[in-house]
């Protein structure tokens, strides 16, 4: 004879394990966006990467001193 505390025993252990299974998809879920956020950012950098270093020999040799460290070491000790 199943006694009410054996009821209650069984079912919050399935409640548990239904939670549990919630737990576990969400974070299979969480895993495979963070690899495809991650994949997303190391394309964007690479494709950065290679537009700095295409834009690099035509650059304002001028930039430097207004957009550059120059110009905020400018700024701030002015």
């Amino acid at each position: 004879m199943v006694t009410g505390r054996e009821e209650l025993t069984a079912r919050y252990q399935r409640i548990v394990d239904g939670y549990m299974a919630e737990v576990e998809e969400s974070v299979r879920e969480f895993e495979e966006t963070l690899k495809e956020c991650t994949r997303q950012l190391e394309e964007a950098k690479k494709a950065q990467g290679e537009k700095a270093h295409k834009t690099v020999g035509g650059a304002n040799v001028n930039a430097p001193a207004t957009n550059g460290a120059r110009g905020m070491h400018g700024r701030i000790f002015d």
